[in-house]
């Protein structure tokens, strides 16, 4: 037997010395009688271990998520702001080619030759003969 096998641990359950003896011969660490309450406390520690490590886990996640919505919130900035521009220009241009579609019906073919706008005179080809310079 080694020197520490004749020390008498103290029960870390009820602070008395342990007497008792396991089968090797060697000073149990707690009471038989400790039993119980030792196993719940050692359950106790565990729970509060698996407890805080799923809050880290949580903790993780949630910055993840927080970067992650971050990352979204500014592409959808920046995608409302060119698509603001884009849209703005896209208004433009229609207005400005109804216009020039409501006057591709009121030009002579030649007015239409001196406009030169290929997309007018595409219209008006589209349009046909009988569609310009209607009166």
């Amino acid at each position: 037997m080694d020197e520490n096998d004749d020390i008498m641990p103290v029960c870390p359950v009820c602070g008395q010395p342990v007497r008792q003896r396991d089968a090797s011969g060697a000073y149990r660490g707690w009471h038989v009688q400790c039993d119980s309450r030792m196993r719940a406390a050692m359950d106790a520690k565990r729970r509060a271990r698996q407890a805080g490590e799923l809050d880290e886990r949580l903790r993780y996640w949630s910055a993840m998520l927080a970067d992650a919505t971050g990352d979204i919130r500014i592409s959808v900035i920046d995608r409302n702001t060119v698509a603001a521009e884009r849209d703005h220009w896209a208004a433009v241009l229609t207005v400005e080619r109804c216009r020039q579609a409501i006057l591709a019906m009121r030009m002579t073919p030649d007015e239409v030759n001196r406009y030169r706008d290929p997309w007018l005179r595409r219209l008006c080809a589209d349009i046909g003969r009988d569609g310009v310079f209607v009166q």
